[in-house]
């Protein structure tokens, strides 16, 4: 579609440039789309997935960030290879048991003074 077609097809708005149109035009026939393509990120090997699943298997309490150090692997792939792999990164954290005679004391600061139910 020329200029002169753009302004008597959509009126008084400024038409697209000779240059933007050719480039549309050309988008078009390489890509039969005219919308933007996502661009491909590195792809991370099986190997790298498979190294970092095995290491964290190994022993789940230990962190990310060793891993990568070990391994001499940027954390954030570390991160990456963890998702891919299905894992999640986790610490064991110790807590206390609540018993029936704790609910009764959070009750009495929560609800100052007041029973529960």
């Amino acid at each position: 579609m020329r200029q002169t077609e753009f302004r008597t097809e959509f009126g008084e708005r400024r038409a697209p440039s000779k240059c933007c149109i050719q480039k549309l035009d050309k988008k078009l026939e390489t890509t039969e789309s005219l919308l933007t393509q996502r661009a491909e990120g590195r792809k991370m090997s099986e190997e790298t997935i498979h190294d970092v699943k095995e290491r964290l298997l190994a022993s789940p309490s230990k962190s990310l960030r060793r891993i990568s150090q070990e391994t001499n692997l940027l954390y954030s792939t570390c991160q990456r290879a963890v998702k891919k792999a299905k894992l999640r990164a986790y610490r064991v954290s110790c807590v206390q048991e609540l018993l029936p005679m704790d609910h009764e004391k959070m009750c009495s600061v929560l609800f100052m003074d007041q029973r529960c139910s």
